[in-house]
């Protein structure tokens, strides 16, 4: 049971990751310039981002996430993987689960996450300041999560 509660709060992590939100449009549209600013103004969440978990049983874990264009995202953290779709509005950003390995690692896709971000000011760096989602591993995982741009 114990091990189960640890794969989940990895994935989850790995989808706060979508710890991606900033100013700008829905999620996937805008295009990525130099510096990770976004060509409509902003920073832009779509890139690989690591940062650590903060809380929760992988605590201190690496967390790797990588948000594509197409509004897919894909986190990893330890042996887990959690493939999730994102999408954004202003600085907040919404996940949902889409698959995981393990498979109890994914939270049930009825559950979007919501997670607000703040980025820093050369868009290098994201911090996910807030969240509301009933997944509480992936809550516990996401909020407060802190990564660099790589």
């Amino acid at each position: 049971m114990m091990a189960g509660m640890h794969s989940r709060l990895l994935i989850i992590a790995a989808l706060l990751m979508t710890t991606s939100g900033c100013a700008g449009g829905a999620a996937g549209s805008a295009s990525t310039a130099s510096g990770g600013e976004a060509a409509g103004g902003g920073c832009d969440v779509v890139g690989t981002w690591v940062g650590l978990v903060p809380a929760g049983v992988l605590a201190g874990r690496p967390l790797t996430m990588v948000f594509s264009e197409d509004g897919t995202a894909q986190g990893t953290c330890d042996r887990v993987t959690l493939n999730s779709r994102w999408q954004r509005d202003g600085n907040r950003v919404e996940v949902i689960d889409v698959s995981a390995t393990p498979a109890f690692a994914q939270c049930d896709p009825a559950l979007v996450g919501r997670y607000t971000l703040e980025f820093g000011d050369d868009c290098q760096s994201v911090h996910s300041v807030s969240g509301e989602d009933a997944c509480a591993h992936r809550r516990l995982a996401l909020v407060d999560f802190r990564a660099e741009r790589r």
